[in-house]
């Protein structure tokens, strides 16, 4: 059916091909009747305006000779040579400037005595009726014309100023006339200024037949009585062939025909053979057709190459959809997970909680409650920190911080840390894989987020094996310089299957592949977000029922011996008396009775301010008190705020820093800024004292 509406649209062109010739026929008869029509009216148009012009012309050239005589008859020195009867400044100052414009002059005293005149072959005397001497005083300025056997002459006329008076206002000093023959030479600078052949017709009677290739514009030329001496007369080609026009636009309009019908042949087969192949393969899908079309070359080659691109395109969101359909059902088990994962040490939290109000219970039973409670909190805490940590990665908002590492003695802790967390129901031995080659000099790298790695890898060997061993250790190469970490156990193993997600965010190795497992499925995430972040690598081997092994490749680079700094050993702490004042700077009061009631351990003197601003006054007004714990967030004036006043006040009064931001980049910040120390919240016990023993 589609094949058939294209056959149609070939058709319809041919009919439209034939409907514009037939309205270039109908145009050209309108266009001949029209123009012979209006020939007259655009003729006389043209006249009209021609007229138009030749009078604008004319009259601005009169006009510069009427400024002239404007400007030279407002001078205190023609006055004066007027009125004492001066010759000789006029054949000094005038002569040269009036020939130049071709023009004679004539001066008058106001008595209608020639003073001077020009002596080149006119009498400006016997142009000068005394009737205009009366008309002169009246109007200010006069131009006629004046026709005698020399020829005729244009007579400018104004009267005499001084320089204070341009416009004439005052009684006049004198009258002066400028005279120019109207010449040959004059009537062809007409000529070239109108762009037409120009005549100076002296017989005003006599009358001659305009052709009709002509346009013509008369001026007529009066003299002193207003009657007309001469004429002005300007011809100007005028041809509207409108017959060859047409002509031409007829055999355009054929041989544009011929250009269209050929046009039209080419267009059935460059371009409706192929659109034929394009709504054959949209029609059926039938990849053939792709190939028929790249023999067409050009734009459909191209049209062939996009439909392979949309094929491929198409597989790959149907391969998408799938991926989000089960992303979606994975966001979906991690929802419920984190539901799951929060709500069981929430559960142990207000359960036991509840337990220990009642009256009933033994002290055993009491501590062994706020031990469930306790590790049911950090198990809290643990969980909100991936998910924060999680965030941050995302937002781009970790970089690595760079520093000297003692790996043996950084993996001697790990081994420490990680071995009293291992479950008492599980058989496992966990130790360190001797080096090869042993390393005696310090590395720089990012220490925290390498421990990360390796407590994420650990615990997640540990997690899944339940007897057996889990070991770890690190090997040197030089020649890459690179570190390779290394985590082996002897669990259950991976599947091929699950090797392929391990690392993908909210996904938790199930039953159907090795064993069920606790987890938000985001600590294998952000170690592989650590790896990347450090410009190293992760490969994983596993074999179902024999374990797994996990090497990190990093890159890293020898710490500078000269640069390092032996730090001794506190062995004895001073330990403070316990008689102190500290002041804690906490809006909150739970939080503040939970500070209060660790302090309560220790003699102190405990005092509160609820703001900021509190906390400024009253270290304002007491010289007493020996350390401050300062919340960040505080209501009236925050803590970084107010710890910037009481510095200034006391500088060496010791400022602890309190806040729920828990980052590595946000204790930077806080020491960065001046604190002393640092605490995050939740607050632990041994953390205060240790920096009250170090800071008191």
């Amino acid at each position: 059916m589609n094949i058939k509406k294209i056959v149609n649209t070939y058709w319809r062109f041919l009919i439209l091909l034939g409907t514009t010739i037939l309205f270039a026929l109908l145009f050209s008869y309108v266009l001949d009747f029209y123009l012979n029509d209006n020939v007259d009216k655009v003729y006389e148009a043209t006249s009209n305006n021609f007229k138009k012009e030749t009078e604008t012309i004319f009259q601005q050239n009169s006009k510069n000779i009427t400024d002239l005589i404007s400007i030279i008859s407002n001078s205190d020195e023609l006055v004066d040579a007027v009125n004492t009867k001066n010759t000789k400044y006029f054949d000094s100052r005038m002569t040269k400037l009036l020939e130049y414009n071709k023009v004679f002059v004539g001066g008058y005293n106001l008595d209608k005595k020639l003073i001077f005149y020009g002596k080149k072959r006119i009498r400006v005397i016997d142009f000068v009726p005394e009737k205009k001497f009366s008309e002169l005083y009246v109007n200010k300025h006069i131009r006629y014309y004046v026709k005698n056997e020399d020829g005729v002459f244009e007579v400018f006329g104004t009267i005499l100023n001084t320089s204070d008076d341009p416009a004439k206002e005052k009684a006049p000093l004198g009258y002066l006339f400028l005279v120019r023959i109207l010449d040959q030479g004059y009537v062809d600078y007409i000529g070239n200024l109108t762009h037409s052949k120009t005549q100076l017709l002296t017989d005003t009677t006599s009358t001659s037949e305009i052709s009709s290739k002509l346009i013509r514009s008369e001026i007529n030329l009066k003299d002193s009585n207003n009657n007309v001496i001469a004429k002005m007369c300007f011809d100007r080609e005028f041809d509207l062939n409108f017959s060859l026009g047409i002509k031409n636009i007829l055999i355009v309009l054929l041989l544009s025909i011929l250009s269209v019908v050929f046009l039209g042949y080419l267009l059935n087969k460059w371009f409706f053979d192929p659109l034929k192949i394009v709504t054959s393969f949209l029609a059926t899908g039938d990849r053939n057709a792709i190939n028929k079309l790249k023999k067409y070359g050009g734009e459909f080659r191209y049209i062939s190459k996009l439909f392979q691109i949309n094929i491929r395109q198409k597989e790959q969101l149907i391969l998408s959809k799938n991926i989000a359909e089960e992303n979606g059902e994975l966001k979906s088990a991690f929802l419920a997970n984190l539901s799951h994962e929060i709500r069981t040490p929430m559960n142990a939290i207000v359960g036991f909680s509840d337990l220990i109000k009642g009256q009933n219970i033994s002290d055993e039973e009491r501590n062994e409650y706020l031990m469930i409670i306790n590790k049911s909190g950090h198990d809290l805490v643990s969980i909100i920190e991936d998910l924060i940590e999680m965030s941050k990665i995302d937002a781009n908002q970790v970089a690595p911080k760079i520093c000297e590492v003692d790996l043996n003695k950084c993996f001697k802790e790990l081994q420490e840390s990680i071995a009293i967390t291992i479950p008492s129901n599980k058989k496992i031995e966990l130790h360190i894989i001797p080096s090869k080659r042993s390393l005696t000099q310090l590395i720089l790298t990012d220490e925290i987020k390498l421990k990360q790695i390796m407590l994420n890898l650990i615990g997640n060997a540990i997690k899944f094996t339940d007897f057996g061993s889990v070991s770890f250790g690190f090997e040197i190469n030089e020649i890459e310089r690179t570190i390779e970490l290394t985590v082996k156990d002897s669990g259950k193993g991976i599947t091929k299957e699950g090797l392929q997600y391990i690392f993908d965010r909210f996904r938790t190795v199930d039953s159907n592949s090795t064993a069920k497992a606790s987890g938000l499925g985001l600590g294998l995430a952000i170690s592989k977000a650590y790896i990347q972040l450090l410009g190293g690598a992760v490969i994983v081997d596993s074999v179902v029922g024999l374990g797994t092994v996990f090497v990190v490749t990093l890159p890293f680079e020898y710490a500078d011996p000269k640069s390092i700094v032996l730090l001794e050993t506190k062995n004895n702490v001073s330990i403070s008396s316990g008689n102190e004042i500290i002041l804690i700077a906490e809006d909150n009061d739970i939080n503040f009775i939970l500070l209060k009631k660790i302090l309560s351990a220790r003699n102190y003197t405990i005092i509160r301010a609820n703001n900021g601003q509190e906390a400024v006054d009253m270290c304002k007004g007491s010289q007493e008190i020996n350390l401050v714990f300062m919340d960040i967030e505080m209501p009236v004036m925050d803590g970084i705020k107010a710890f910037e006043n009481i510095k200034n006040l006391k500088p060496n009064l010791s400022i602890i820093a309190q806040t729920a931001h828990a980052s590595i980049e946000d204790e930077e910040r806080m020491l960065s800024l001046g604190f002393d120390s640092y605490i995050t919240k939740p607050l632990k016990k041994e953390k205060i004292f240790e920096l009250l023993d170090t800071l008191l």
